[in-house]
């Protein structure tokens, strides 16, 4: 099999679910099946053999699907959801891994929001399969775009192997606190990018009301500066005066494992998900975990988290509060944790895609 496939995504340097998506669904692919040509067009220009690059957008549209027809491809493959306005004569798949763009387009900066907005109808039409991560992003594409359903397909996300559980003595975690730069015994994490769907405000709430009664607990956050992050990076600046809160900005991979490790607790109270993938990389390393009950976060946690109202912070202080204070209820969510987590693989993404990749070849 001859596979295109765009990771222009990864032009941009960051660690969006879809770059993560990308950065580990490729590795497996070729696992999987050692003779699939993957034939990539990304940054830098010339890396993999594809075009030369002037600008990711202008190069999708414009560039692109003339290097691809010539490439006598089998089946292309748009992570992003976005294809090229020009058309391109090999069968196309896209995937789509939330519609917050449409829900919840206050989360979005105007222009890459009306980007999405304009060019979405126009892939879902013309793409011969969709590829949707949750069984929650696949009921949005119905109800909004009225997709038929056998043009869906769902395949989960998995978690990186990385991600599991460490044996840390004493020695160790001080050390590992040191390099990191706090010193907390116990703490709360908070692990995602600083924008408001992320709701790092109604923490913020809770845990001041957490703090007054457990004072020695302390909060980490980490994660890079997204859109509309001052608000929210001022309110840890200022409750940081009176209580044991850190923010470490973005972690590598590494360290957000070692963090996983450390906490006693991992909060994410996002307001909308397609999938979410800190919640199960928190199971894996063996945390219980609060979450959302909106989006795709119940499905995805199933009864292994206590998903909460995000809008709610004293419903989200008492979660975490019991958790903290029942050890019975932390071990058993540990334990359902670490089955949950068990069943999302990218061992498994790449199976199911590839046979996606299948079948589209044999109906064109």
């Amino acid at each position: 099999m001859r596979l295109g496939i765009d990771t222009l995504q990864l032009a941009n340097n960051g660690f969006s679910g879809i770059e993560n998506y990308i950065r580990n669904l490729l590795p497996e692919l070729k696992k999987l099946q050692p003779e699939i040509e993957l034939v990539e067009f990304s940054l830098p220009a010339g890396r993999h053999g594809g075009p030369v690059i002037i600008n990711p957008s202008f190069t999708r549209h414009f560039i692109l699907p003339f290097y691809l027809n010539s490439q006598h491809l089998d089946v292309v493959h748009f992570p992003d959801h976005i294809l090229p306005l020009i058309p391109i004569r090999t069968p196309k798949i896209i995937t789509v891994h939330d519609l917050a763009f449409v829900r919840h387009p206050e989360y979005y900066n105007p222009g890459k929001r009306w980007y999405k907005q304009l060019l979405a109808p126009y892939s879902l039409k013309r793409a011969d399969k969709i590829i949707v991560v949750s069984e929650f992003t696949k009921r949005e594409l119905t109800q909004i775009y009225q997709t038929p359903e056998d043009k869906i397909t769902v395949v989960p996300n998995g978690i990186a192997s990385k991600f599991r559980r460490k044996d840390l003595d004493s020695d160790s975690r001080k050390r590992i606190l040191k390099r990191l730069g706090f010193d907390y015994d116990r703490f709360i994490l908070f692990a995602a990018t600083l924008e408001p769907r992320k709701n790092l405000l109604s923490l913020l709430d809770s845990f001041e009301e957490i703090a007054r009664q457990r004072s020695d607990v302390g909060l980490v956050i980490c994660g890079k500066k997204g859109w509309l992050y001052e608000e929210s990076l001022i309110r840890v600046e200022v409750l940081a005066k009176r209580f044991k809160i850190r923010y470490l900005g973005y972690v590598s991979d590494d360290d957000l494992v070692e963090l996983y490790n450390l906490a006693e607790i991992f909060v994410y109270p996002s307001f909308y998900e397609g999938f979410g993938f800190p919640p199960l990389e928190a199971m894996a390393c063996g945390l219980p975990v609060v979450t959302s009950n909106v989006s795709s976060l119940p499905e995805i946690v199933g009864d292994a988290a206590l998903t909460v109202d995000p809008r709610d912070p004293g419903q989200i202080a008492r979660a975490i509060l019991g958790v903290l204070d029942n050890k019975d209820i932390a071990r058993e969510m540990v334990r359902k944790g670490k089955e949950r987590a068990k069943m999302f693989t990218w061992q498994k993404t790449a199976a199911k895609t590839y046979e996606v990749y299948e079948d589209v070849i044999k109906s064109n």
